[in-house]
């Protein structure tokens, strides 16, 4: 009898490489000061994000993350971030496309930070000193904001901004959008505003005069520190048959394959949100170019001050998959449904974690 033994090992195949300038826009091989590798591995993907050191002009692995072979949503992530020395700084995991589960490490490699996400919601957050001691109001992660929140940023643009001006500058009828990226600097500064594009009649350099002169934010924050935190802005200018108008969206931001930030040049998915009323903001996630609705995030400010966030996700038909309603920052609800539209799954969350759980078959029979 004869035994044969092959070595069977995963085929890593680099499928493409980008490269980008310290702001994150894409740049030549010679001016990166960031790269992006994406390999092809047996059933997932893997992209390797590299920075360069600013004294030896070496490229260091800043971040791995493999994720689920799918043009929509991955099924799964894993993301792991590293210090320049090699060592783990922070890993971050998700088994489905609701909550993220998140890990940071001390230089001496023992966990002082961790968090619960459900999408972009911070749900949990706990922090502990270099003694092992639990941090008071300890904060994982926050983005920064306006004072007066999104709706009073929005407002403070349409009060400041010179809507005449494509008209005034010759523009033909049309609509004119400029897409403005900014720095929220660790004193809340508003810096290194750019306009990522300029359809003409001075309506960039308007664009991003109404940003430069912005009050202050508040500054963002990781692991219980301010930190600096770059944003996007989409103002768009009509010129209506000797009228003009001005179309100002809170925020434009643009996502890659594994749901990070990134240029719109590069990116996947594309999130636009608007207000639908005085008391609702609408945000909704697209596939660019193919235009295919991912997801629908509504938050609703009820009469008493309190605010509900609901959250639709759609398969690759456009029918509704899963639903998640966030109560308040303890209680949360997932709603699943059958290709049918019924109801297959709902789940009560507490801090993250399911307390309770009930199932219907596709007839709308409830499961034992």
């Amino acid at each position: 009898m004869q035994f044969l033994f092959h070595n069977v090992s995963a085929q890593k195949v680099l499928f493409k490489t980008k490269y980008y300038d310290i702001y994150y826009y894409a740049t030549t091989p010679k001016s990166a000061s960031i790269k992006e590798l994406y390999y092809k591995v047996d059933g997932h993907w893997q992209i390797d994000k590299y920075y360069k050191d600013s004294i030896h002009s070496k490229f260091y692995l800043d971040q791995k993350s493999v994720l689920a072979d799918t043009s929509k949503h991955p099924i799964w992530k894993k993301i792991t971030f590293f210090n320049e020395n090699g060592t783990k700084k922070e890993y971050r995991h998700a088994e489905d496309t609701i909550t993220t589960y998140a890990e940071h490490y001390s230089g001496n490699g023992k966990k002082d930070g961790a968090a619960i996400f459900q999408k972009d919601s911070l749900i949990s957050s706990e922090g502990w000193d270099e003694n092992g001691n639990l941090i008071p109001d300890f904060v994982y992660e926050k983005p920064a904001e306006y004072p007066e929140g999104s709706d009073g940023w929005m407002h403070r643009l349409f009060r400041t901004i010179r809507a005449e001006i494509a008209m005034d500058n010759g523009a033909p009828v049309g609509n004119y959008t400029v897409v403005v990226s900014f720095i929220v600097d660790k004193d809340g500064k508003v810096k290194n505003v750019k306009a990522e594009n300029d359809p003409g009649y001075k309506t960039a350099q308007e664009a991003e005069r109404v940003i430069k002169t912005s009050d202050d934010w508040y500054p963002a924050i990781y692991m219980n520190k301010k930190v600096v935190y770059r944003q996007r802005q989409q103002i768009t200018f009509q010129v209506l048959d000797g009228e003009e108008d001005v179309q100002i969206t809170p925020s434009v931001v643009y996502f890659n394959q594994v749901h990070q930030r990134t240029d719109s040049a590069n990116a996947i998915y594309r999130s636009i949100s608007q207000p639908l009323n005085d008391s609702t903001i609408e945000t909704k996630m697209l596939i660019i170019g193919k235009g295919t609705l991912v997801e629908v995030n509504k938050k609703v400010k009820s009469k008493n001050g309190k605010q509900y966030e609901i959250l639709q996700q759609y398969d690759e038909n456009g029918v509704i998959a899963s639903e998640i309603g966030l109560i308040n920052s303890v209680i949360s609800k997932l709603i699943k449904f059958y290709p049918n539209g019924k109801k297959s799954q709902e789940i009560i969350y507490e801090k993250g974690l399911p307390i309770k759980s009930t199932r219907w078959d596709e007839n709308g029979k409830l499961i034992p």
